[in-house]
Formats: structure tokens, C-alpha cells, sequence
């Protein structure tokens, strides 16, 4: 079930800062690797040293895999399960402000301490919806899994739209 956001104000999307906890588990080398995508890499550059990173993406197809890759990096240390789970529901959250905040761009933020908390503003003012999906249906999970697998998730309005975020309590 979604809770009110913890102790963190709404920020406007205009600019681009959300609240993030990334590094609960130990901090590898970030030196530049020529094979990671330059845009994982700006990331991580963000990541080094620091537990709260943010990022503004394009309302894109290609957003959830951005998403994914900085989650990725600020848990590269963490055990397997946990970076899984991560993954899993920030593609969730991020895919579906990609469905239904068209054409808007994206704010991601991410915290690791003192547990991981993923934020996704995006300009949509509409909350988000629990559907019960029909069992041969495409879509309608991702806030299902949110719940089921985050220690705790929620959403709040911002200017002009909302944030949604979820915590992952052990790393």
C-alpha cells in the first residue's frame, strides 16, 4: 500500500533535484570504462563518494534502460538479489511515467543511505493506479510488484506533477 512520502519536500520538476539513497554498499573504482554507455557513465560520475545522485531523462523508450543503468551503478557492490529487485521496480516506475507523463521529461533521484530510496517526478498530475490486470493482459503489474516487493512506496504531488518513490530497506 503507498505511504505519504518520508520527510522529504515535494521539489518541483522545473528543477530538476529530487531526493535519492544510493550507497549502502561499499563504492567500487568509477574510472571511465570506454565500453559503458556515456550517459551511465555521466551517472556514475555523480554516484562517487555521494549517496544521492539525480538525473533528468527524456520522456523516451530508452528511459527505463538510463534508469536502470544508474540504479546498476550505485549498487554494483550490493548482493545480486538486491540489485535485481532495484532494477526491477525502477523500470517499473520509470516505464510507467513514460506512459502516462507524454512527451515530459523525467527526474530520477537516488539515495543509499541510510536505505535505498528511487524517486521518478515526471509532469503528470494524475496518480498512479493500482489495476488488477486481467491474466492475458500486456500491462497493469507495475505498481502490483511495487508494492509486493518494495519495503515501502508511495507518491505525493509536485509542481507540476507528482513524484512517485519507493524504498528498498536492506541493502
Amino acid at each position: 500500500m503507498a505511504q505519504p512520502f518520508p520527510s522529504l519536500p515535494p521539489t518541483p520538476l522545473s528543477h530538476g533535484v529530487l531526493p535519492m539513497r544510493i550507497a549502502a554498499c561499499p563504492k567500487a573504482d568509477l574510472g571511465r570504462d570506454p565500453a559503458r554507455d556515456d550517459a551511465a557513465w555521466a551517472l556514475a560520475r555523480r554516484l562517487d563518494g555521494s549517496p544521492r545522485a539525480t538525473l533528468a531523462l527524456p520522456s523516451s523508450l530508452r528511459s527505463p534502460a538510463l534508469a536502470r543503468a544508474l540504479v546498476a551503478e550505485a549498487l554494483r557492490n550490493c548482493p545480486t538479489d538486491v540489485v535485481d529487485t532495484a532494477l526491477l521496480l525502477v523500470s517499473e516506475v520509470v516505464t510507467n511515467a513514460v506512459r502516462h507523463a507524454v512527451g515530459s521529461p523525467l527526474i530520477i533521484g537516488v539515495e543509499t543511505e541510510p536505505v535505498l530510496m528511487v524517486s521518478v517526478e515526471d509532469a503528470s498530475p494524475e496518480p498512479p493506479v493500482h489495476d488488477d490486470a486481467a491474466l492475458d493482459a500486456e500491462s497493469g503489474r507495475g505498481l502490483g510488484l511495487v508494492d509486493a516487493l518494495a519495503t515501502t512506496w508511495g507518491w505525493h504531488r509536485s509542481s507540476p506533477g507528482k513524484v512517485v518513490w519507493f524504498e528498498l530497506g536492506s541493502l
